[in-house]
């Protein structure tokens, strides 16, 4: 096939903006591309990895030749066979856009547009086409270099970066953020949790999960130095549930996922061969009321299950696990060492994971067993299970003890919280480890979360977009942070890319100790609507800033003041000053003023910037910005420094709600003298006839004082004042008020 003209033939219907056929050529390179790769794979593979090929072909194919499978079912084979690894030694280089995760994305953009009849938009199909070409340079199938602009280092972020569908199109469900334990369990999940294919291909394996993830699979190998026990010790919304579920899948659907590279890498790093075969009980303990057992139908009889050890037990080993532990589930009490113990035995190699633990002991709390509590029988059996499970040789219990909800837990919950760390931390084989996200592995998580690129895609466009931004603050250095400046600075540009890392620094370190940021999962819910909403505006910027945080978009002004302490307060204050209204202050200031203000929105971004550094947990009522940080968060290459202090002066004399403090500005709840003086001036306006009156005293006053003869204030007309021959001081009233522009001729002295 001559790729060269196939490519050309989708530029120019890129061209023609005809963007669904453009994708459809790009897809007929792609598909010829991958059967000609196979055929010479075959040829030049070793006999072993042949047969292998053959058979991966055979199994996806069902025996049909390969010209006539589809794209899908090609992408299937090299799935399944790991023919990239084998294609890298061939070409004899590492390939960085021909990969798993990016052929997938295009073959589900490409059925979107083909079978489902979705009308991609020129970003969309530019990317697609763009990939497509990368692609076959670096497979060597276009020794002619199609003929393109050069890549500037300023182009806009989703030139390269291409967000979700869902996000693209606005029509993302925020609680896709918020799932538990229980829903994907339950098979409730949507597909992003549910599917343990697509949980791996979006989940970045920060260091602290490929951490937890060994020692529980060395465990569940029967290896000496596995983790027996995992208390996961994390803030709200610190990556718990996720650490979970990334075991849930791990174990309970390991063969078929297996063949993905992070999970192939992670079994090499656990140094064992394939994921060891386990059942899983996962009990999300939030969801469980003690106080309303359930029932299960089993073919033999009706099981009613009314303790977490009747869950448990149940999940392990079904009705003949719940028959060990049935009579202390009836009558709600810890079952005793022996009796786990026995239950182990039984279920064989085990993963115990128990979510939000200690939510089902402030329930528990308030059942009467004996003359005690439920929960005090529930810290028990917690105490004899971690024993159980550190004797065992290849269980491993990971489990919880912070609660998801923002509820203030009981006496009997805290009390069982330190009892049960006191053992964990004396038994062997046993860690309590944090499981929230690095700085640098929250790039990582937000680029797989929220974007279809594969990370390693963005690379080059990172390093130049990193290279200018960081050209243009040392040229500027005195306007901006000493830090920015540095070349650890730059490569923080890179990682972070296509955000600014300080819109990543003020979500995590600001917004993310208000209480209910969800710290991971707030980030991840804001900059879902934030790429968004500048995706279909088609912001221009190369990277995605604080200033750029659309307040003027209902939906992310919702998000925000979600958390802030006097949300009504903060409203008014962005509809007075940001963004919602068409009288909103900082925009209006772009509009009349022009030029570049108007072209990259000076003032609005500025006073958005000010209103992102105006919240932080422990300090809500102090937090503030300095002028280097104000213009670290809003200029871009190309922007003089001088325009931003002209604005932030302009607006310091017109926003209602900025107030200063030696030298830092903050966007407030309350307004400022602005305000004040503007609601007077008003006031003042809505009575004529009272200030009319008070101006005509005033100037009665100053005339008395005067050495004239005679004084005439306000006459009706000529024939009040009299033509004598005294001085006479006559004052018209103010609708007699001369302007000088209305004076046509000099005036004549007398």
């Amino acid at each position: 096939m001559n790729y060269y003209q196939t490519l050309q033939k989708a530029q120019t219907l890129l061209g023609q903006k005809h963007y669904a056929q453009a994708i459809q050529a790009a897809a007929t390179a792609l598909e010829n591309l991958l059967i000609d790769l196979y055929n010479d794979l075959v040829v030049q593979l070793p006999p072993v990895r042949q047969k292998e090929l053959v058979e991966a072909q055979e199994k996806i194919g069902g025996g049909q030749p390969l010209n006539q499978l589809t794209l899908g079912r090609l992408l299937g084979i090299y799935r399944v066979s790991g023919a990239t690894k084998d294609l890298e030694k061939l070409l004899g280089h590492t390939l960085t856009y021909f990969n798993i995760h990016t052929l997938d994305n295009f073959v589900t953009a490409r059925n979107q547009v083909i079978h489902e009849g979705h009308e991609p938009d020129e970003a969309e199909a530019t990317y697609l086409v763009n990939q497509v070409t990368l692609i076959l340079r670096e497979t060597d199938r276009l020794p002619i270099p199609i003929a393109q602009p050069p890549s500037q280092p300023t182009q806009p972020w989703w030139h390269t970066a291409m967000p979700h569908r869902d996000i693209r199109e606005g029509r993302l469900d925020l609680k896709v953020f918020a799932v538990d334990l229980a829903q994907v369990v339950e098979g409730d999940a949507v597909p992003e949790y549910k599917d343990p294919d697509t949980f791996f291909r979006r989940t970045f394996l920060t260091r602290g999960l490929k951490s937890t993830l060994r020692g529980v699979l060395r465990r569940l190998a029967g290896q000496d130095d596995g983790i027996a026990i995992t208390q996961m010790a994390t803030v709200f919304g610190g990556g718990k549930t996720h650490t979970l579920l990334a075991l849930y899948h791990m174990v309970k659907h390991g063969a078929s996922v297996s063949y993905l590279d992070t999970v192939a890498h992670l079994l090499a790093e656990a140094e064992v061969e394939s994921v060891p075969q386990a059942t899983v009980a996962a009990v999300d303990c939030a969801h469980i009321s003690p106080g309303q057992p359930r029932t299960i139908e089993t073919l033999e009889e009706a099981i009613t299950l009314r303790t977490l050890w009747g869950e448990i037990a149940y999940r392990l080993a079904g009705a003949a696990g719940y028959a060990i532990v049935r009579q202390s589930d009836e009558e709600r009490v810890a079952p005793g060492s022996e009796a786990l113990q026995q239950l182990l035995v039984l279920a064989g190699p085990s993963l115990i994971l128990l979510d939000e633990t200690l939510s089902y002991i402030t329930k528990a709390s308030g059942i009467r067993v004996g003359k005690g509590y439920l929960s005090d029988q529930a810290q028990e059996f917690l105490l004899e299970l971690t024993r159980a499970v550190n004797a065992a040789d290849n269980v491993a219990l990971v489990l919880t003890m912070t609660s998801s909800e923002q509820e203030q837990i009981g006496e009997a919950a805290i009390a069982a919280a330190k009892e049960i760390d006191t053992a964990i931390r004396i038994l062997r084989r046993t860690r309590q480890v944090e499981v929230s996200a690095e700085r640098e592995e929250l790039y990582e998580i937000l680029k797989r979360r929220l974007f279809d690129t594969d990370p390693a895609a963005l690379e080059a466009q990172a390093r130049d977009a990193a290279q200018t931004y960081w050209d243009y603050y040392r040229a500027h250095s005195n306007d901006f942070p000493q830090e920015a400046q540095t070349p650890e600075y730059r490569e923080l540009l890179v990682r972070a890319y296509p955000f600014h890392p300080a819109l990543i620094e003020i979500l995590r370190d600001r917004w993310g100790s208000i209480s209910g940021f969800q710290r991971t999962r707030g980030v991840l819910r804001l900059l879902a609507l934030v790429i968004g909403d500048l995706y279909r505006q088609k912001h221009t910027a190369p990277l995605i800033q604080p200033a750029h945080v659309n307040l003027d978009n209902g939906e992310i002004r919702a998000e925000l003041l979600e958390y802030v302490d006097n949300k009504g307060g903060y409203e008014s204050a962005i509809l007075s000053d940001i963004g919602g209204t068409d009288e909103s202050k900082a925009p209006f200031l772009d509009r009349v003023t022009g030029g570049e203000y108007v072209r990259h929105s000076i003032a609005t971004g500025l006073a958005t910037a000010i209103f992102m550094h105006s919240h932080s947990g422990a300090t809500q009522r102090t937090a503030a910005a300095e002028r280097p940080q104000l213009w670290l968060a809003t200029l871009q290459p190309g922007i003089v420094p001088a325009l931003a202090a002209d604005a932030l002066d302009k607006l310091q004399r017109r926003l209602w709600y900025l107030a200063t403090h030696e030298g830092t500005y903050r966007i407030d709840s309350q307004p400022n003298l602005n305000q004040m003086l503007v609601t007077r001036v008003d006031a003042i306006r809505q009575e004529p006839d009272t200030v009319r009156q008070q101006i005509k005293v005033a100037v009665e006053e100053v005339a008395g004082r005067r050495p004239f003869a005679e004084v005439k204030i306000w006459p009706e007309g000529p024939g009040s004042v009299l033509n004598q021959r005294r001085l006479t001081l006559v004052v018209l009233g103010p609708e007699y008020a001369l302007s000088l522009i209305h004076i046509s001729e000099p005036t004549r002295p007398y």
